[in-house]
């Protein structure tokens, strides 16, 4: 009687087939996050300012500098640093709490407010030779602790390059702003 082996062992094939699907399942959950929290970056002028705020909180002037309009000139990073005073961050423990952040879109704006934002929005188009499909202004008030609590209010211009927004800081670092 020829010698017939045995059929192979089928123990071992659904559970491969289990870890295989859950490696799949948890790669593709792994590409969708990636890309959901991709597409939120900046997506709102909010989003922009509460990461610069961040930033600072954390001493992180590159994270900073990333989202202004200057991280399009990229010779411009230690001009940026030296404008903004940030240069020596390090050497200061910052806590910022942003109480609050209004954005007033051109619809809303003053006509002295609109005036200016457009001159600026054009000179910075020519400055940084990109196309701004969106301007606001995003009104904030933060409290900055470093030795001591100062709540301040600010007006930061912003713009939206593409599908994201943008602060720009320090407006006088644009030619004719």
């Amino acid at each position: 009687m020829p010698y017939v082996p045995a059929p192979p062992r089928r123990r071992l094939r659904g559970p491969l087939v289990i870890l295989i699907a859950a490696m799949v399942v948890l790669s593709a959950f792994a590409v969708a996050m990636v890309v959901w929290v991709g597409s939120k970056d900046n997506s709102t002028p909010e989003d922009a300012v509460g990461d610069y705020w961040a930033g600072l909180s954390n001493k992180d002037t590159s994270a900073m500098f990333s989202e202004t309009v200057f991280k399009f000139n990229s010779s411009s990073y230690s001009d940026w640093l030296a404008a903004t005073g940030y240069e020596y961050i390090s050497m200061v423990d910052f806590q910022v709490t942003v109480n609050s952040m209004d954005v007033i879109y051109p619809d809303n704006m003053t006509a002295p407010q609109l005036a200016q934002l457009q001159h600026g929005v054009a000179a910075l188009e020519v400055f940084l030779g990109k196309n701004i499909t969106g301007y606001c202004l995003v009104e904030t008030n933060v409290t900055l602790e470093a030795y001591v609590s100062e709540t301040v209010n600010m007006t930061i211009p912003c713009v939206k390059i593409g599908s994201k927004w943008y602060i720009v800081e320090p407006t006088d670092m644009v030619p004719r702003w």
